[in-house]
């Protein structure tokens, strides 16, 4: 399990997310749907991140 609390992620000066909590369950398809495809790309790159700094 995933579970992301006060997510905040810029890119320079712009902050991209800002306080995203969520949670992803083993086992199931998790999809986000945003208004514009940088704060998609945000959220998997930061997910990303944290699951590298875990492993």
């Amino acid at each position: 399990m995933i579970d992301v609390r006060s997510l905040t992620k810029r890119y320079g000066s712009t902050v991209a997310v800002d306080g995203l909590f969520f949670e992803v369950r083993g086992g199931r398809v998790t999809g986000f749907a945003v208004c514009c495809a940088w704060i998609a790309a945000a959220l998997l790159t930061a997910a990303a991140l944290l699951h590298h700094r875990d492993a």
